[in-house]
């Protein structure tokens, strides 16, 4: 799962709706059960048994279960009960951001790749967050400027430099102290071989 930078445009669906969509099957049959109350399919001969299917599917894709997570992670995220079901194009990108976020975590994929996550998140939202990712079951691939953010969630860093990857063990601030002394180690040898 991936979560860019930006957010991508929305339509008339609600933050809701974005966070259930954990796939196109999901949501097509959620919005096949949710729309039987309303409208009855008359061209069906038998619509009954359209509904009993669709109940059936939505039953093993563990509906009411991914809407119910779908609501927690909402919540964690900030968003009010009210706001759950307003249509995203009302919404700040911030918002909406948040909204899609909260797909990949009901999702729940097994590498959720994170690109900048903190950007559109208050600090009650962030903490949650933070909490939420360091007993997430899956691998998770952040790239951050939050020092705090990484202190807290990662145990490992890949550094690019001078085309190389360079792996450091442990948190951001690991990291730095690290850096510097290696750092340290190739300005000393470079001094000692100009010698």
């Amino acid at each position: 799962g991936y979560l860019p930078q930006e957010s991508a445009p929305v339509g008339d669906e609600s933050a809701f709706e974005i966070a259930v969509a954990i796939t196109p099957d999901f949501l097509r049959v959620r919005r096949q059960v949710l729309a039987w109350d309303t409208v009855h399919p008359v061209e069906a001969q038998h619509p009954e048994e359209l509904h009993a299917d669709a109940h059936e599917r939505y039953h093993e894709l563990n509906g009411y279960q991914v809407e119910a997570k779908a609501r927690q992670v909402l919540g964690g995220l900030g968003f009010r009960d009210r706001d759950m079901d307003r249509p995203a194009r009302e919404l700040s990108g911030g918002w909406v951001m948040r909204a899609h976020l909260a797909r990949l975590l009901t999702q729940e994929p097994d590498l959720l790749m994170l690109d900048e996550p903190t950007n559109h998140l208050d600090l009650e939202s962030l903490m949650w967050f933070q909490d939420y990712l360091c007993g997430y079951p899956g691998a998770i691939l952040v790239i951050s400027h939050d020092r705090e953010f990484l202190n807290h969630l990662v145990s490992g860093i890949v550094e690019i430099r001078q085309q190389k990857l360079i792996r450091y063990t442990g948190d951001y601030t690991r990291y730095v102290t690290l850096r510097e002394a290696t750092d340290a180690q190739l300005l000393a040898s470079y001094k000692t071989q100009q010698k």
